[in-house]
């Protein structure tokens, strides 16, 4: 995501050597990355994969969007996790004049755009669905004549995740909509990132050094 709003798709990583592990039937949005690794979890190779295949290609629309140069320096906030931060990933975004910083340990809750709105919106949104999914199965259940204690509700992995694809494509359009630019420019203001980058704006306008037409008279101090 980005200070002006951005919800970029995300990536989606599952637990697998191959592609079977991927849900199937379903019809990925354009700039989805569905990927997988063997523990499902991020790491070296899958990142960079989706810095070329993501990351880049956007940053590079919004520069010539904005009609900036093709060096015009872009920023990363990452938190403080060894597979997005290696010397590969660090050079690659450097490569395409991409700057990273890392947000401290155990900080994320104050500097993190992602964890101040972004994270909590999709928590909810997830919630949602699933409560309202798992509703639905009792009713249904009851419906056709099931006695309520002998309700079972199918969650296997199977069955899950297909529907976990369904409504992260669907999270994905809410978010790019005005009320999930607003949530994610709204991560960004509450980090204090927005306020900087203002006053940075303002700065720019000023002599190399501001303070040079500044006098002091330390005599009339003392």
């Amino acid at each position: 995501m980005s200070m002006k709003g951005d919800f970029l798709p995300p990536q989606l990583i599952y637990q697998g050597k191959t592609r079977l592990c991927h849900p199937r039937n379903i019809t990925w949005p354009s700039g989805f990355h569905v990927t997988h690794s063997e523990n499902h979890w991020s790491n070296e190779t899958v990142h960079i994969d989706y810095i070329r295949k993501t990351i880049i290609p956007h940053i590079a629309a919004l520069r010539q969007k904005l009609q900036l140069k093709a060096d015009h320096k872009a920023l990363f906030i990452y938190d403080v996790f060894k597979g997005q931060t290696t010397g590969a990933v660090t050079q690659l975004l450097e490569e395409n004049n991409i700057l990273s910083v890392k947000v401290p340990a155990n900080h994320t809750n104050l500097f993190q755009p992602l964890d101040l709105t972004v994270n909590k919106s999709s928590k909810a949104f997830f919630s949602e669905k699933y409560q309202s999914w798992y509703a639905d199965q009792v009713s249904t259940q009851i419906r056709r004549g099931i006695s309520p204690h002998d309700v079972k509700v199918d969650i296997r992995l199977f069955v899950m995740k297909p529907l976990h694809a369904r409504w992260t494509i669907e999270f994905f359009k809410h978010m790019s909509k005005q009320e999930g630019r607003r949530i994610v420019i709204n991560g960004f203001k509450k980090a204090g990132i927005s306020e900087a980058f203002e006053q940075a704006s303002k700065l720019k306008d000023l002599a190399e050094n501001p303070f040079l037409d500044i006098e002091i008279d330390i005599e009339s101090d003392l």
